[in-house]
């Protein structure tokens, strides 16, 4: 069976022939269709409660983001601060061996 028929071809395909598989098919047709249908509007109901959760879980992340660079930032300065303290030892010891000779 031809599955993209000309509208030539069309008139005489099973769904049009009034015999028991005609109807058959036409019937499952239907179906097809209301399945189809019902499937959609599940998909639709999905999407929407999946929209609402990641509205929620956004809201939740970026506070945590918030708060994980204040935290950086801490431990930031506090890294600058040793890291001087080191500069300023080595200056003096520096110092300390140019006096001795």
């Amino acid at each position: 069976m031809n599955l993209f028929p000309s509208p030539s071809e069309r008139g005489r395909t099973l769904y049009q022939i009034p015999t028991l598989k005609g109807s058959f098919f036409s019937l499952l047709g239907l179906l097809e269709n209301e399945v189809k249908k019902k499937k959609k509007k599940k998909k639709k109901k999905k999407k929407k409660k999946k929209k609402k959760k990641k509205k929620k879980k956004k809201k939740k992340k970026k506070k945590k983001k918030k708060k994980k660079k204040k935290k950086k930032k801490k431990k930031k300065k506090k890294k600058k601060k040793k890291k001087k303290k080191k500069k300023k030892k080595k200056k003096k010891k520096k110092n300390e061996k140019s006096t001795c000779r």
